[in-house]
């Protein structure tokens, strides 16, 4: 149990920080910045401008209560998505009370994933130390913080899905996951009168799983102009041809109109526009995070690795699903519930520190 010590730190450090998100717009970020470290120093949305939109979305529906809602994110790999949901998962359990689940395609997935990448962000920060009562764990997959769980659950088995309760699940790898298993998990949040999910996965399964959910959802995408020649509305992710949008100057790979060939600030010039508005209305949002709209992919990077997938028709597939956000299905066997199964045995966790 915590010591009276730790108590009152909890309490102190508690009190430093604003309880209303009119009073400070960016509390979800300052918390995330101050208590999740990454391999390159303290979180930061500098060079993620696509990120900024999610993240007042994301408080947004948990600072007024949007129960019923649904944000369904398909990403490339490697944007940092995962630190983040795992300090907004942190967040909604130190700051505001709620009981989380954080669900991965199987248990050992999970506990791997809990020891190699909750533990240390805990383990960093003394707020979220103090918080935590040391008896309620289970090697990394059950969190007792302050008077809520966090759990770290795998989606191999009903049992993960139908035996806590929750206010909001989190889905990581949601591709990697049983679709018929996945069906039962909502009603742990039956009781609950917040009742919202947040979905996430490389699309590796085409129009079903998370290419399925962003097609029902609003459809945001990332759109650039180029103030060069004033072409608006530019998805790179959505330009096949890679050499359109991609040119080489002194050696180094920059991102371009595909137009003008002038090179684009997908930062400044980028924004999200809903190609089903309708949708958010619904409480369905959808977003897809292609590498292309992130200044922390370098474009020499999604060059070399275009290039080298150019002849080989599954190298391309391959390409479309973790650098685009796209679920090309190419050369490569759909995931089937058999495949999946096959998967959970053979799945070995990568230790990815930067989502």
């Amino acid at each position: 149990m915590k010591s009276a010590f730790l108590e009152d730190l909890a309490t102190n450090l508690r009190s430093d920080l604003p309880k209303d998100l009119t009073a400070n717009p960016s509390w979800l970020l300052d918390f995330i910045e101050a208590h999740v470290p990454t391999d390159h120093g303290r979180y930061s949305l500098e060079h993620h401008a696509p990120m900024r939109e999610i993240v007042k979305l994301l408080e947004r529906i948990v600072v007024h209560r949007e129960s019923e809602t649904r944000v369904d994110i398909v990403k490339g790999e490697q944007i940092g998505f995962t630190t983040f949901a795992l300090g907004f998962a942190l967040w909604l359990c130190a700051e505001y009370g709620y009981n989380v689940g954080y669900f991965l395609p199987n248990d050992a997935f999970a506990s791997e994933f809990g020891m190699a990448r909750l533990n240390p962000i805990i383990d960093g920060s003394p707020y979220l130390t103090s918080l935590m009562d040391d008896a309620a764990v289970d090697r990394g997959v059950l969190k007792n913080i302050g008077e809520k769980f966090l759990y770290l659950l795998g989606l191999s088995k009903i049992s993960g899905a139908t035996t806590r309760p929750m206010d909001f699940q989190i889905s990581d790898e949601v591709d990697l996951t049983s679709e018929y298993v996945r069906k039962w998990k909502r009603g742990r949040m039956s009781a609950s009168k917040l009742r919202v999910e947040l979905d996430f996965s490389a699309p590796y399964r085409q129009d079903s799983g998370i290419d399925a959910r962003y097609k029902a959802g609003s459809q945001h995408k990332w759109l650039v102009k180029c103030v060069a020649c004033g072409k608006d509305e530019i998805c790179l992710e959505e330009i096949m041809d890679l050499s359109e949008c991609f040119r080489s100057f002194s050696g180094t790979w920059v991102r371009v109109c595909p137009a003008c060939h002038r090179k684009l600030d997908i930062t400044e010039n980028g924004r999200w526009v809903a190609a089903q508005p309708a949708e958010v209305k619904e409480g369905r949002y959808s977003y897809r995070l292609s590498t292309m709209a992130f200044e922390a992919i370098s474009a020499d990077f999604i060059m070399h690795e275009y290039l080298a997938a150019l002849d080989d028709p599954e190298a391309m597939a391959i390409f479309d699903r973790t650098r685009r956000g796209i679920a090309n299905a190419g050369a490569l066997q759909p995931f089937t519930e058999a495949k999946l199964l096959e998967m959970e045995r053979d799945y070995v966790l990568k230790y990815e520190r930067t989502g």
